[in-house]
């Protein structure tokens, strides 16, 4: 009742393998996985929503629609990383940003 199919194509090869092909996926992680799919640069969140992915690919709790195989303390790690990410991101110092980005680009 609370999914919505969609579908993915591309007009060249990319040469990769889309990730979630057939399975279910929450819908904010499709963006990263279209960047894994072209072969798009690696970004901190790209990578994180890809780990995601990797170990639970459905997170909806205002459904209580979870991955199988996702245990409530896994659900719990990644949605409080989510959060922190995103705060950090929008309203933060862009803590993991800094720290994560070589010192050369730092002064740019």
């Amino acid at each position: 009742m609370f999914s919505t199919p969609y579908v993915v194509f591309s007009n060249y090869d990319t040469g990769h393998e889309y990730r979630a092909d057939g399975t279910p996926v929450s819908p904010y992680l499709l963006t990263a996985l279209m960047y894994d799919y072209i072969g798009a640069p690696e970004t901190l969140r790209s990578n994180f929503l890809l780990d995601l992915y990797a170990h639970c690919p459905v997170i909806s709790p205002y459904y209580n629609l979870y991955s199988e195989g996702c245990d409530e303390e896994t659900r719990n790690k990644y949605i409080k990383l989510h959060e922190l990410l995103t705060y950090d991101d929008l309203m933060g110092e862009q803590y993991l940003t800094k720290k994560l980005l070589p010192q050369e680009q730092k002064q740019e």
